[in-house]
C-alpha cells in the first residue's frame, strides 16, 4: 500500500443472506432472506434448527411437519395492491436452503422486499430480495 492512501473499502456492508427454495411452484429468478447483521442470522438459524430437529433424534430431519414452533415469514408487498404473504420457513438440510411454503404472486425478479421473520418469541425484520430472470 502507498503511504498516505487508505485501504481499499466496499461501497456498502456485507450482510448475511440464505437462499430460499419455494415449495409451491418453480420461480425462474434466485430468491434469498437478506439479514441486518450476523446477530440476527444467528438467532434465526438457531431457531430453525432446533426446529428441524425433534427431540431425542438430532440427525432426523421433520420434512414437510416441523410442526407449532416453525419460523413464519411475513412478505410486505412492493405495491398496495396486494395483501402481505405469510409463510412457514424450514431449514432444508440437504441443500443448505431455507424453504419456503410460497411467496404468493406477489415477488417478481429484481426486488427488495421487506419482510419480518416470526419465531419463538421474537421478531426479526430481513429482507426477501430477487434477482435477474434466468433464461
Amino acid at each position: 500500500m502507498v503511504p498516505g492512501n487508505k485501504a481499499w473499502q466496499p461501497s456498502h456492508a456485507a450482510k448475511p443472506y440464505m437462499p430460499v427454495v419455494c415449495s409451491d411452484i418453480y420461480r425462474p429468478f434466485p430468491i434469498s432472506i437478506e439479514f441486518s447483521g450476523v446477530p440476527d442470522y444467528k438467532t434465526f438459524m438457531l431457531a430453525a434448527q432446533k426446529q428441524s430437529r425433534p427431540q431425542g433424534s438430532p440427525f432426523e430431519d421433520v420434512g414437510d411437519n416441523p410442526g407449532p414452533g416453525a419460523p413464519i415469514l411475513e412478505i410486505s408487498p412492493g405495491d398496495n395492491s396486494h395483501e402481505p404473504v405469510q409463510t412457514r420457513i424450514t431449514l432444508d438440510n440437504d441443500t443448505e436452503m431455507l424453504r419456503v411454503d410460497t411467496v404468493g404472486d406477489i415477488v417478481v425478479p429484481n426486488t427488495r422486499y421487506k419482510a419480518v421473520l416470526h419465531l419463538e418469541g421474537e421478531q426479526k425484520h430481513v429482507y426477501l430480495t430477487t434477482g435477474n430472470k434466468i433464461g
